[in-house]
């Protein structure tokens, strides 16, 4: 296999790196929240053994699921899927105008398709993460 095969091969497949990344990124969140959730329990454990009462403070800190990334099981969304989509939605709109690159009629209509849904996700966690936001303040 020479240069150019690879090159064919990455030109006709490269979209497959967004879900393959994806998935990486998902085994990757899965393992270290598996990670954080084992030290807190060994923890819970060590303070059980002694015959103490673990402090409420660290209760409350391993069932918090939200953090930044979000957390769809509780639904928080958090503000990166909101960048993420948004900056996926600028990245499609703007390839079938990038210079040198000549998509066909059909390709550049369905990256606006895919830029038109990424845009719609966008706009969903920014709402969802909006009103989030104002509910956790507290009211007077």
């Amino acid at each position: 296999m020479d240069h150019g095969d690879f090159d064919q091969i990455f030109r006709h497949f490269w979209w497959l790196l967004f879900p393959i990344l994806s998935m990486i990124w998902g085994m990757i969140d899965l393992w270290a929240r598996h990670r954080r959730a084992r030290e807190g329990l060994q923890l819970i454990k060590s303070y059980l053994d002694q015959g103490k009462e673990p402090p409420p403070e660290l209760i409350k800190l391993l069932d918090t699921k939200a953090s930044v990334y979000g957390n769809c099981s509780t639904g928080n969304v958090g503000w990166v899927p909101v960048f993420l989509f948004a900056a996926l939605c600028a990245a499609f709109l703007m390839a079938p105008y990038w210079p040198g690159i000549n998509f066909p009629p059909k390709q550049s209509w369905a990256l606006h398709l895919v830029a038109l849904v990424f845009g719609g996700l966008c706009l969903g966690c920014l709402v969802t993460t909006m009103r989030q936001e104002r509910d956790r303040k507290p009211r007077p």
